[in-house]
């Protein structure tokens, strides 16, 4: 109820970043939260036409069932974005299915093992991650935008 209310208050603000991360140890009995939360996200985005932010961490299969499972109900957010996406690449279709957007960070397009992640998402689907500083890696420079483009 809260989100929505500041939803409405903000007619500009997206839903998210939301999703779930593949629970762990003790963090197991978060994960049923994490799937309510991001129901009820998802169902707020749609009703109020707003783009959702999708953050997940290991339960790719998972966040495409919820978003699959809202369409169903008709709650159909305008725009899905997967935030820093680094799943795995027999994920992307999947998730172009359902018509979401890649947001890809430095580490993405940088590290030989994303490669064919990276080379999997159609440009026009890929978006820069604006807190990829915030994801650098020792040792690594702050990159420019203009960098994904020249790897895509």
């Amino acid at each position: 109820a809260r989100l929505r209310e500041v939803l409405l208050r903000h007619p500009e603000a997206g839903v998210g970043e939301t999703g779930l991360d593949k629970p762990r140890g003790k963090k197991a009995g978060s994960y049923a939260a994490q799937q309510a939360a991001l129901e009820g996200h998802l169902r707020v985005a749609a009703e109020l036409n707003r783009p959702v932010t999708l953050h997940c961490v290991g339960a790719y299969g998972a966040v495409a069932e919820a978003v699959e499972a809202a369409r169903g109900a008709g709650a159909r957010p305008p725009a899905v974005v997967m935030h820093s996406f680094a799943g795995p690449g027999e994920m992307v279709g999947r998730f172009v299915s359902l018509d979401a957007y890649f947001s890809v960070s430095h580490g993405t397009v940088t590290r030989p093992a994303l490669a064919p992640v990276f080379r999997a998402i159609p440009l026009d689907r890929v978006l820069v991650e604006t807190d990829a500083p915030d994801q650098l890696h020792a040792g690594e420079e702050d990159p420019e935008p203009r960098e994904v483009e020249g790897r895509a």
